[in-house]
């Protein structure tokens, strides 16, 4: 995955809301419409308006597939978010049709479809970022994902003290985001989105927060063994971001004492199978990325016997051809 396609796969997380509100419009002037003579006016911008957000969805769908192949997704959710996005994308664009042919009983199942698919969407979607957690205070993590295999807590079960808020301040001061995470304990997370360069006086901001980071994100940085050093003493820290940084198969072992990191990415790292074997030993590792690594398939046995309680997702999925679909193969001539 090149530069520019991660950087159009984030335009995702904008234009996600297009095409959620703008159908959600056109759905509610056609029941409008359709419910009083007083909102009769509103029946002929429900074309448009459905054709507006069809586009919006098509071009959600196409810079969301970009974003998953980062590959920081939990794939049993990030596949059901992307097929109702594309469920959404064709029911608007059927919905435009329908509107203005005589199958008019058709067009009122299909906004109903519509309306739930953009429901259905919405939620997987709330759930794959933010954990089911999201949707009730009382949540206890994230549950157990498919074929058995656990998945992680956001939040580190652990009592913290307050953070350093100077320390919170200077990070930001250099380009990183610094934000509050979790409700019962001070916990942060720490994005080093605009951060150019890798400091004395940024390791140790690192070190002053090191009980207080919970999430970490150094995606895209050139690591030195400084920083790596300083990431080792964050004793609560459960999800960390290191893909497509220079990170290598010796620098790992910072990790080893990370006991409470549940989440970690490393695509598009020089990485092999048995460099990232050493992490074997973590006892809350639930999730590992390693596609676009140099851990080839036929680690695949190696790697799932050595990480027996992990999802381990390396890429290379293949869109299943449903009955439905206009594909057809035929043999070469």
């Amino acid at each position: 995955m090149n530069e520019l396609s991660q950087v159009i796969g984030r335009f995702h997380l904008l234009l996600v809301h297009l095409p959620i509100g703008i159908l959600l419009l056109a759905v509610l002037f056609e029941w409008m419409g359709r419910r009083s003579q007083r909102w009769q006016a509103l029946r002929p911008a429900v074309p448009v308006t459905l054709l507006l957000g069809a586009l919006a969805a098509v071009l959600t769908c196409l810079t969301g597939w970009l974003l998953s192949l980062r590959g920081e997704y939990e794939e049993g959710l990030l596949v059901r978010h992307q097929w109702a996005g594309i469920g959404v994308a064709i029911g608007s664009l059927s919905a435009y049709w329908l509107r203005s042919s005589a199958w008019r009983v058709a067009y009122r199942y299909v906004v109903l479809l519509l309306f739930s698919g953009i429901l259905l969407a919405g939620h997987w979607g709330i759930v794959m970022t933010h954990g089911e957690r999201y949707w009730s205070a009382g949540g206890d993590g994230m549950k157990a994902g498919e074929g058995g295999v656990a998945a992680f807590r956001d939040i580190p079960n652990a009592k913290v003290s307050q953070p350093s808020w100077e320390a919170a301040k200077q990070l930001q001061k250099m380009g990183a985001a610094v934000l509050p995470t979790g409700r019962e304990q001070p916990f942060v997370s720490v994005n080093f989105v605009n951060v150019e360069q890798i400091t004395p006086d940024l390791l140790r901001a690192i070190y002053a927060l090191r009980e207080n980071i919970a999430w970490l994100n150094l995606s895209g940085l050139t690591l030195h063994d400084s920083l790596l050093m300083v990431v080792s003493t964050c004793e609560n820290l459960t999800r960390l971001h290191l893909d497509h940084t220079n990170i290598v198969d010796s620098s790992l072992v910072y990790l080893q004492n990370l006991n409470r990191l549940a989440f970690l990415n490393l695509v598009g790292t020089p990485v092999t199978a048995e460099g990232v074997s050493v992490l074997s030993r973590l006892p809350s590792l639930r999730q590992l990325f390693l596609y676009q690594t140099k851990v080839i398939p036929g680690d695949t046995a190696f790697l799932t016997a050595r990480f027996p309680h992990a999802r381990i997702e390396m890429g290379g999925y293949q869109v299943p051809i449903l009955p439905t679909d206009t594909t057809f193969l035929s043999d070469k001539k």
